[in-house]
């Protein structure tokens, strides 16, 4: 990578947005950012939000748009930004990021979970798999091989399938040795 990269990775990493409120997995969207950056997943969905304080009280506020619009065109990124307001979470703005512009119109119009899947990069193994309680390892299972693999508790992941596990945690493992080089585990 040259050091034009380098520039991103570090406006990346200094960016006070696609920060998680959550202690352990701060740097969760970066490090997808930076898994589409180095060409990894072609595409990403992230979220960010803003802290607003009032008195003793703080609540998150979606992000200004054009704020994260400068700040993806400066790191060459296509997005789709879009603002989420539900009982499930906190209000945020989520991003679709992409280097192509075609995979995020793709993204727009998504219909199902294989469509999905290739879009984020996931294995075809996994995808085909997914949601098939016979063909998709438990989640215990795959936290235990996970951690055997020696990988974080929290970074950018797929559920992997029983019969090509070995190859989908790989994957991961490369994943993780990319957020490792360019110091970006939480």
């Amino acid at each position: 990578m040259n050091d034009n990269f380098g520039e991103k990775v570090n406006i990346l990493k200094k960016s006070n947005l696609f920060i998680d409120p959550s202690d352990n997995s701060r740097n969760i969207h970066k490090q997808s950012i930076l898994l589409v950056l180095t060409g990894q997943k072609p595409l990403a969905e992230v979220t960010t939000s803003r802290r607003v304080r009032e008195g003793n009280r703080s609540y998150s506020v979606p992000e200004d748009h054009q704020k994260i619009a400068d700040f993806l065109e400066g790191l060459g990124l296509y997005y789709y930004i879009y603002d989420t307001d539900n009982d499930y979470a906190a209000p945020s703005t989520n991003v679709a990021v992409s280097t192509d512009a075609s995979l995020i119109e793709r993204y727009k119009n998504l219909s199902g979970s294989t469509d999905t899947g290739e879009i984020f990069g996931y294995p075809k193994t996994s995808i085909e798999a997914f949601g098939d309680d016979k063909l998709m390892m438990s989640i215990a299972d795959q936290e235990e091989l996970e951690k055997q693999a020696g990988l974080p508790d929290v970074m950018p992941s797929f559920r992997f399938s029983k019969k090509h596990y070995k190859e989908e945690i790989g994957l991961m493992k490369s994943w993780h040795d990319t957020l490792k080089r360019y110091d970006l585990l939480n």
